[in-house]
């Protein structure tokens, strides 16, 4: 509750110091000036609680794939006993490289350098002792040629579906 009435607190010290929006209410009267600040500082402090609200929801998928990780290796373990290769993708960064040490694998994310980048989709491509390519659904998703594969594996989405249609998309490049 305490927190609530800082955000609402805060929401109302930026409407009346926002220089913008005093200035679209420069013509009201003072009754109405006071009003419309107040709705103001309402819908910002709304809009406040809804990010806070989006961020507990991004935890807690976090928690959901971190327990399914030994549910991941086993079954992607399985797979890969048939000697095909994989593509499994991720969405936070964290899990991309806890996918990656569960199962023995190299991963591709937004840290991996352009021409580390290469290299791995290369090995992926033409090596046939490597694999399984575990990637982050934004970085491995667009742009690279993964046809070493038509077996994609999601283990978490993102917000946006096109993203994993895109993801998909790259061992299917033809």
């Amino acid at each position: 509750e305490r927190a609530a009435e800082d955000v609402c607190g805060a929401a109302y010290d930026m409407a009346q110091t926002d220089k913008g929006f005093r200035a679209s209410i420069a013509h009201l009267s003072k009754k109405e000036q006071a009003e419309a600040i107040s709705q103001h500082a309402k819908d910002a402090a709304y809009k406040a609680a809804r990010a806070e609200d989006l961020v507990k929801i991004g935890i807690l998928r976090r928690l959901c794939v971190k327990g399914k990780l030994a549910g991941v290796q086993e079954w992607a373990e399985n797979f890969l006993d048939s000697g095909e290769k994989l593509l499994v993708f991720g969405w936070h960064r964290d899990v991309v490289e806890g996918l990656a040490e569960t199962l023995h694998a190299e991963y591709i994310d937004g840290g991996t350098p352009g021409p580390r980048r290469m290299a791995l989709v290369d090995k992926f491509q033409n090596d046939p002792e490597c694999k399984v390519l575990v990637l982050n659904i934004q970085t491995g998703g667009i742009g690279l040629t993964l046809t070493g594969t038509s077996h994609v594996a999601f283990v978490e989405y993102p917000w946006n579906e096109s993203l994993v249609e895109q993801a998909e998309g790259r061992a299917y490049m033809r």
